[in-house]
């Protein structure tokens, strides 16, 4: 129940109980300002409320003063200020809660500022500017694009060493905008990173491969970076003598086709072979499915194709929190794969009612059914699960 008191203070009130259980507990919540009080008392519906926890319950009103500043308040401002405070104990707190601070869209020139007031002779300065540059890459500035530019300016500030551009380059893949993506091949092409290792680089074009669509629209450049005779050496140091066995299943004659195939591989290793392994080591029937729909797309981004989650808000039946231009096809869609996930999660089962049937696939077949999920959802038989199977075996 709601309840108000005075100056329009808001406060709730409910029970919590099982029905496994005599325990109950009340609980109330009232928002002032910019505190939330709340009272909790633990009872047994067996006995009637005290009369001492009713008069406390009812009775109970917030301080009228403001306590303090609001919580609701931006204090990036006092972030900054203990980060450069000459006391080192406000100065080491700040720089632990860098990676914890909200910056938003319009804290951008302040992360900015920041970045350039920092020294070489500052504490802690290659660990605190790494970590604001990491900052930039997730702060989304849609109504007034100045990331990428900031971005950029740090990557040309040739006194910085190298780890600082490779940062630059790592947030430029994750701010995820064709902004982001033009500067980004520009940079790969004139000047590539040198990581201390490869996995700086799977780091980096983990974050872009969602599809081969995406690489081969926004990055055929780089389809150059690496030549077909440096996959197969990497093949033949990685399989031995299961090297031309790999080279059959993941083929490649030219350049284009070898980088293709690594991004291929790389793509199952990530987000197919977990779910294989699952499914080969329960006794439970397992459901395969291939989400080849391309949603629309979405204003001022660039188009991912069927990319890796994309078919999340259709599974779970959210596609009117997403602000896309959906047409009837996605609805109909939508209604389809909840339908076969709440089957599923009911009964193990996804099929039910008139909706195509989904054939379960059995771990000793080498072609197994799977459920093409798109505007005709339909079951195929896969032709390419050598590759699970190869992994699989390489990973035993």
């Amino acid at each position: 129940d709601s309840f108000k008191l005075f100056d329009g203070v808001q406060g709730f009130k409910f029970l919590l109980r099982d029905t496994g259980s005599s325990k109950t507990i009340e609980r109330t919540i009232i928002l002032k300002d910019n505190y939330s009080y709340t009272l909790v008392s633990l009872r047994d519906t067996a006995t009637k409320s005290s009369s001492y926890l009713q008069s406390f319950f009812n009775s109970f009103t917030p301080a009228p003063q403001q306590l303090g500043p609001s919580i609701f308040k931006n204090k990036l401002d006092n972030f900054i200020t203990d980060l450069f405070s000459k006391d080192s104990i406000t100065n080491a707190k700040a720089t632990q809660a860098i990676s914890d601070i909200y910056y938003g869209e319009d804290g951008i020139e302040k992360l900015n500022n920041a970045i350039n007031r920092l020294t070489i002779n500052d504490k802690n300065y290659f660990d605190i500017k790494t970590k604001f540059i990491k900052e930039l890459g997730y702060i989304k500035d849609t109504t007034k694009p100045k990331v990428v530019d900031a971005l950029k300016t740090i990557y040309e500030q040739t006194a910085d060493t190298s780890s600082f551009q490779n940062e630059v380059v790592i947030a430029l893949a994750k701010h995820n905008t064709k902004a982001s993506y033009t500067l980004l091949k520009e940079l790969l092409l004139q000047d590539p990173p040198i990581f201390d290792d490869s996995y700086g680089y799977n780091s980096l074009f983990n974050l872009i491969e969602d599809s081969l669509l995406l690489a081969k629209s926004h990055f055929p450049e780089l389809l150059q970076l690496t030549s077909l005779d440096d996959y197969k050496k990497e093949a033949q140091t990685k399989y031995g003598a299961k090297a031309d066995e790999f080279l059959s299943i993941f083929p490649a004659s030219t350049n284009e086709e070898a980088n293709a195939a690594k991004l291929k591989q790389g793509l199952i290793s990530f987000a197919g072979m977990p779910s294989h392994l699952l499914a080969t080591f329960t006794n439970k029937p397992s459901y395969l499915y291939h989400f080849s729909h391309v949603p629309p797309d979405k204003p001022n981004f660039p188009n991912y194709g069927a990319f890796h989650t994309s078919e999340v808000p259709y599974a779970l039946h959210t596609l009117h929190t997403w602000k896309r231009d959906w047409q009837k096809l996605d609805k109909d869609l939508e209604n389809t794969m909840t339908s076969y996930w709440v089957n599923f999660a009911k009964t193990g089962n996804p099929n039910g009612g008139s909706l195509p049937n989904w054939t379960v696939a059995k771990q000793t077949e080498i072609n197994p059914p799977v459920m093409i999920l798109n505007t005709e959802s339909k079951t195929e038989n896969a032709s390419n699960d050598a590759r699970y199977l190869f992994l699989d075996k390489m990973n035993k």
